[in-house]
């Protein structure tokens, strides 16, 4: 995860024969998992990361902390993803280890916030302060809480079957599909 610019951006691509046996998260880990699912089915030699453009358009969404929705539901269904798979990797995590974690978060997201503070004062740059440290402490409840729901329901939500796995099940579901997203395309 951490060779890659921007995990998250929402944008990849890969050839069909890989597209095929990859399944793919239901929930906002879907980047995590479908990296993680591109590194256990090819060779960490055939991928690579480009940039398409050169500015992204980033689609920004609110916290909404309140109603558990927004960047809240994202950091959580992401944190849930990580744990997910890295106890599938045999990562084994105790409540010692996860209490670790959020301490450690807490201690680099000050530091971060810190640091960012004192480059927006050297460069002359707004920077609302509160607001980072109210997203640090909502994205520190939101582990805290993908932390709980993991150890009830460590598998969390599985991953849509890949496509070689519908095919085999429904032979007939790829010229279905075809045809839906064609009457789809003409408005019917």
């Amino acid at each position: 995860m951490d060779s890659f610019r921007y995990a998250l951006s929402g944008e990849f691509a890969f050839v069909r024969s890989l597209g095929r046996g990859i399944g793919i998260s239901p929930t906002w880990g879907i980047e995590v998992s479908t990296l993680c699912e591109v590194y256990k089915n090819t060779s960490s030699r055939r991928i690579c990361q480009t940039e398409i453009m050169q500015s992204y358009d980033h689609k920004h969404q609110s916290l909404r902390l309140s109603d558990g929705g927004g960047i809240y539901k994202m950091a959580k269904d992401i944190a849930k993803t990580l744990f997910r798979i890295l106890s599938q990797e045999g990562v084994v995590f105790s409540k010692a280890s996860l209490q670790t974690l959020l301490s450690s978060y807490y201690q680099e997201s000050r530091f971060e916030i810190s640091k960012y503070d004192a480059l927006s004062k050297i460069n002359a740059l707004d920077y609302n302060r509160q607001e980072e440290i109210l997203a640090v402490e909502a994205f520190q409840e939101a582990i805290k809480e993908a932390a709980a729901e993991f150890y009830v329901d460590p598998m969390g939500v599985a991953l849509l079957s890949s496509w070689i796995t519908v095919r085999s099940v429904l032979p007939e579901f790829s010229d279905q599909f075809f045809e839906a997203v064609q009457a789809d395309n003409k408005g019917l």
